[in-house]
């Protein structure tokens, strides 16, 4: 399916680095909320399956009921809770007041249920991470599939993390970083530029590498 070129934003007053984001919400609420982010248009399916995750930590009972609210085609992300762990264990947020930069991932998918549905595209902006996402969504310097399968960003992935500091080499040297802690982390697969700064260059094209769009 190809969802509306929306960037929904962080939600309001959630802290997107911490180990369980939901702690404090009530087990209705989550519930409530699990339903109405999986029926948007693009949906929510970072907070719905962050949420689930915190209900799969209450109970095995309230997590069941939470799972049959994720529609047959669109289920929780798989490798999310993973991927969270090993980002949040490496990243912090740049201490150089001159940072700029902004490291950004979009949830993904046209993958086969075999090969695991979604994946994830890692890039770096000098602009809103909402402005770059809707030009990949919208075809303006995308990269290769997010026009037609781009999903969502996924703020607990990077957004604390940023702004990154220096210039262009510098801030893909950040990419790299956060495009190899996913690759390590169980994500099926990982696009975008990854960065070599011992040659000054970017690593060879292969499986997942992109040209450098952002």
């Amino acid at each position: 399916m190809r969802y509306e070129p929306v960037a929904h934003g962080r939600l309001d007053g959630l802290d997107y680095k911490a180990q369980r984001p939901f702690l404090h919400w009530q087990r209705p609420d989550l519930l409530e909320k699990i339903e109405e982010w999986v029926a948007l248009n693009p949906p929510r399916l970072e907070l719905a399956t962050l949420a689930l995750n915190e209900l799969k930590n209450r109970s095995e009972n309230s997590a069941a009921v939470a799972l049959r609210l994720f529609p047959e085609h669109l289920p929780p992300i798989p490798w999310l809770a993973a991927a969270r762990e090993g980002v949040l264990a490496e990243l912090g947020p740049s201490t150089t007041p001159r940072a700029k930069g902004r490291c950004y991932v979009i949830l993904r998918s046209g993958y086969s249920e075999k090969n695991g549905l979604y994946g994830a595209y890692v890039g770096v902006t000098r602009h809103r991470v909402e402005d770059r996402f809707r030009q990949h969504r919208t075809g303006i310097r995308a990269a290769r599939g997010l026009q037609e399968h781009g999903i969502e960003l996924l703020y607990s992935l990077f957004s604390w993390a940023n702004p990154v500091p220096g210039g262009s080499e510098i801030r893909r040297i950040h990419e790299t970083k956060l495009h190899n802690l996913l690759a390590k982390r169980e994500v099926f697969k990982v696009s975008g530029d990854r960065f070599s700064p011992l040659r000054s260059s970017f690593a060879p094209p292969g499986i997942g590498q992109l040209a450098y769009l952002s």
